[in-house]
């Protein structure tokens, strides 16, 4: 069963490790001849995939699976967060090549949409969307090994010490998943 491996937004992370190669080196010529080509590549893919998610207006991945655990949905945290930062990158690689606008503000104004990250009831960062409504799976692993809904802490900067309330929703998800994973 290939769920598990199943993960359509691993294309933006690695963009997200090409593009910090460049902020490592700062080469703009490799930047501007490799490393933005795909990365623009990656966020058309996107542009072109993602759907409104009805009654919010929201951009959402769909669908989508959270690593290893499921269960199918729209908009995990863990594609959001991985896109929000494509197109974070994307649009700094084009102001630094001073290239595509056009693209550039697109990405700007679905970025908005995005909406990556949400605060669950329990104070936690969510994995999924519905996780607190009636009716969705409790069945998943808090202790999983996986803690793909942190992704925009780290290796992503959607979570940072200037975002205190997702700072600390982080927090109460590791402590509730303590440590006990095997990752």
């Amino acid at each position: 069963w290939g769920s598990w491996g199943w993960a359509p937004a691993s294309n933006a992370w690695i963009c997200q490790d090409l593009y910090d190669y460049y902020a490592f080196t700062e080469d703009t010529k490799k930047l501007r001849e490799e490393i933005y080509p795909i990365m623009k590549e990656a966020a058309q893919f996107w542009i072109q995939t993602l759907v409104e998610e009805e009654g919010t207006g929201r951009l959402v991945s769909s669908p989508s699976y959270s690593p290893e655990q499921g269960p199918y949905t729209a908009g995990n945290t863990f594609d959001q967060s991985l896109i929000w930062e494509l197109y974070k990158d994307t649009i700094e690689a084009s102001q630094i090549l001073g290239v595509d606008e056009e693209f550039r503000n697109t990405l700007i104004e679905q970025q908005k949409r995005l909406d990556p990250v949400e605060v669950g009831e329990h104070g936690q960062i969510k994995e999924w969307r519905l996780e607190d409504e009636e009716g969705f799976p409790t069945s998943w692993d808090t202790t999983h090994r996986h803690i793909s809904h942190l992704i925009g802490l780290y290796p992503g900067t959607y979570i940072t010490a200037e975002t205190p309330e997702y700072f600390e929703a982080a927090k109460v998800s590791l402590e509730t998943r303590g440590d006990d994973g095997t990752g």
